[in-house]
């Protein structure tokens, strides 16, 4: 991981440097990004991608392997909750959840919750047999911005509860952007299909549909990275115009966005 890194922050050194010639949507004048640049910002995009996913992953693993210990398999929480905190103490900012076939769930920081997650749309897909991935909530029992993993465990064919990990989305995204070293001019965020913000370098912009922030060309810009599964937009935010590459988690199906302000 700390090999990504290093590979990213020598990238945004060199995009970050660079100019280019952009695509301006208001004024419809066409300019071409340049060929090595467009390269640069796509290396980086797959390796910031590449660790997103390997933070990420490292969480699905912890689960997997929790839903099968004798601990977790028990119902007992006395019995896993020592299991449960020292996953809570790994590298990616969460909580971990044991979720009851009732909905009623116990927590890493606090124990029992007395509060259910039986409405919420991912536990249906536990209940059913199927892992989740990156659901998107406000956590009931934190209240923090949280993207939730799972794991259903199963005895004969039958839901009899999951292991679940509520991930802080602000402190995984300020990890994330000093692990690359991110430079100023540069951004980097990744959205679900409905087009929530899912990571952002910068934190406020968090379950923020960009489509809504009053910008044509931003919105313009959204659409496209949605329906395409990997390329290279622009648009203007805030007065600065953005050069974006773009590109699917195949882990979250997040879509992974890396860009920078560049000169008109």
């Amino acid at each position: 991981m700390k090999k990504i890194a290093w590979i990213l922050a020598v990238l945004f050194v060199v995009t970050g440097r660079s100019s280019a010639r952009t695509f301006d949507r208001a004024s419809g004048q066409s300019d071409e990004l340049s060929q090595p640049l467009k390269i640069d910002l796509q290396m980086g995009l797959t390796a910031l991608r590449s660790l997103i996913d390997a933070h990420l992953s490292s969480v699905m693993s912890s689960l997997r392997a929790a839903a099968f210990s004798e601990e977790v398999r028990s119902g007992d929480w006395k019995k896993m909750k020592d299991l449960m905190v020292e996953i809570m103490k790994g590298e990616v900012p969460s909580v971990i959840l044991y979720i009851r076939p009732d909905g009623s769930y116990f927590n890493s920081e606090i124990g029992f919750t007395n509060k259910n997650v039986k409405d919420r749309p991912y536990f249906a897909r536990l209940a059913s047999g199927q892992e989740v991935v990156g659901d998107l909530v406000i956590s009931r029992s934190t209240g923090r911005i949280v993207s939730v993993f799972g794991v259903p465990i199963m005895k004969d064919g039958a839901f009899v509860g999951a292991v679940a990990a509520s991930v802080f989305l602000v402190p995984l995204s300020e990890t994330l952007a000093r692990e690359i070293a991110l430079p100023k001019n540069m951004v980097f965020y990744a959205l679900n299909d409905r087009g929530d913000t899912a990571l952002h370098s910068d934190t406020k912009w968090l379950l923020e549909k960009p489509v809504n922030l009053r910008s044509e060309t931003l919105a313009l810009a959204v659409w496209e990275i949605l329906a395409k599964k990997e390329g290279t937009t622009s648009y203007e935010f805030e007065g600065q115009n953005k050069v974006v590459a773009f590109t699917v988690s195949p882990l979250t199906g997040w879509h992974v966005v890396l860009g920078f302000s560049s000169a008109e």
